[in-house]
């Protein structure tokens, strides 16, 4: 007679938890034996010192099997974690694409008038959920953002990148209240502004900007756009030192922001951290003294 063969898909509780099936006999036979030993053996020396022997073996494969099953347990864990993680991503897609999808039903002349607006919005979504990152152009909606930023981490490091005009985000005297108080309260800025040479720095409008940030607490540095690589040159962007939150700016050609990108996906954060330290590095790269 042949013993029945497990259910296809089906995994004993030995390949479940990795654990090997000879390493519980092993342990179960020297229990057995080691009580077996002290019910028939009590009063024999030889049996005595048997059951000595066996004991230390007995627990040392216990301590074994413990270990291995703790390990596959963790192991099991991360396998877990990780299918959940792809799940919500293809549930996040599938969010973004059955939007869209529905738009398309609509009216076909509602469909005509809207469709480049419908695209940019599930895109959007799409780099919401399955990225962390969300495109926003209004320069309105920036000035919120960085009031929101600085109440949000109130003793955050922030590492900038900025340009040394007037047509830059902090004009608004709100942002420039708002920042005092973060900086007073415990939070830090770095923040480092392109410039093509060292003229700039003697323009009353850019003089004007770093002495002013320098007064209200940042950490003002200077960084030559010709010594910077081309990757870098010239990006503007703002990191959380600890790698939480950051957002990149596009600029008209009056240097005024048109449209930011808001992300917490943390490969992005350690590229822009990452990024941040480089610049530092740059032999054009200085700390500013207001003069």
């Amino acid at each position: 007679m042949t013993s029945p063969k497990p259910e296809a898909g089906r995994k004993s509780l030995f390949s479940w938890y990795n654990v090997e099936r000879t390493d519980v006999y092993v342990a179960a036979v020297l229990l057995a034996a080691i009580a077996a030993i002290h019910l028939l053996g009590q009063h024999n020396a030889l049996i005595e010192n048997a059951e000595k022997g066996l004991l230390p073996a007995a627990i040392g494969m216990v301590l074994v099997l413990v270990l291995r099953l703790n390990a596959s347990v963790k192991s099991q864990g991360a396998r877990i974690e990780d299918e959940l993680k792809r799940l919500q991503a293809a549930l996040d897609a599938t969010v973004a694409d059955q939007f869209e999808q529905a738009a398309r039903r609509l009216e076909p002349e509602f469909v005509a008038l809207t469709a480049p607006h419908v695209q940019r919005f599930a895109n959007n979504m799409r780099g919401l959920l399955q990225r962390h990152t969300l495109s926003i152009r209004d320069t309105a909606s920036f000035n919120t953002f960085y009031q929101t930023v600085l109440a949000t981490f109130p003793n955050e490091h922030f590492l900038a990148t900025a340009l040394p005009s007037a047509n830059y985000f902090w004009g608004a005297k709100q942002n420039v209240d708002l920042l005092q108080a973060f900086i007073a309260n415990g939070g830090r800025v770095t923040r480092t502004f392109w410039i093509h040479s060292e003229d700039d720095l003697a323009k009353p409008e850019a003089k004007g900007i770093l002495d002013h940030q320098a007064e209200l607490g940042v950490e003002v540095k200077t960084s030559m756009l010709g010594s910077a690589p081309h990757r870098l040159r010239g990006a503007l962007f703002s990191v959380a030192a600890s790698g939480r939150v950051g957002w990149t700016v596009q600029i008209d050609a009056d240097q005024r922001v048109i449209a930011f990108e808001v992300t917490t996906d943390k490969e992005r954060l350690q590229d822009m951290l990452e990024e941040h330290k480089e610049l530092q590095r740059l032999p054009g790269t200085h700390a500013y003294t207001p003069r």
